[in-house]
């Protein structure tokens, strides 16, 4: 068989160059498309509880019947008055969109930068798994 396969590999070597590296890039996508959904639908920390986590988007009050004039986005009060008394959840987490908070870090005044953060509850850091070198939440 091998020297089958050496003889036919020698009489047409583009061909044959060609259909390896097409079954070789038909498997790399077909790779790279299983790694990418499981990323996004399997349970890695820090979101190890992500296939029994429910998220909700931003909300939405209308202030006209028309939808002219419109507010997105929800308080903590408002979160906590609609998803905190669920009957069989877990926890309750609220968290701001990234790059809604700013805070300042360092030990003084002279010392210190302005950094973007994502303000969150401490039932946030029992929903997802965060390991701290120091200190905790």
């Amino acid at each position: 068989y091998f020297k089958q396969f050496k003889h036919l590999w020698a009489s047409n070597r583009v061909f044959n160059s060609i259909s390896v590296l097409a079954t070789t890039f038909t498997i790399a996508f077909v790779m790279i498309l299983y790694m990418v959904y499981s990323f996004r639908t399997k349970n890695i920390a820090p979101e190890s509880n992500r296939s029994r986590v429910l998220y909700s988007g931003t909300g939405y009050s209308y202030f006209t019947k028309d939808h002219s004039q419109a507010n997105s986005g929800m308080s903590y009060k408002a979160a906590k008055a609609i998803f905190g008394n669920l009957q069989n959840a877990e926890a309750v987490s609220y968290c701001v969109a990234k790059g809604e908070g700013a805070a300042y870090i360092g030990t003084g005044s002279s010392d210190s930068e302005k950094r973007i953060v994502s303000p969150v509850d401490d039932v946030y850091f029992r929903i997802f798994e965060f390991d701290f070198i120091s200190g905790h939440p």
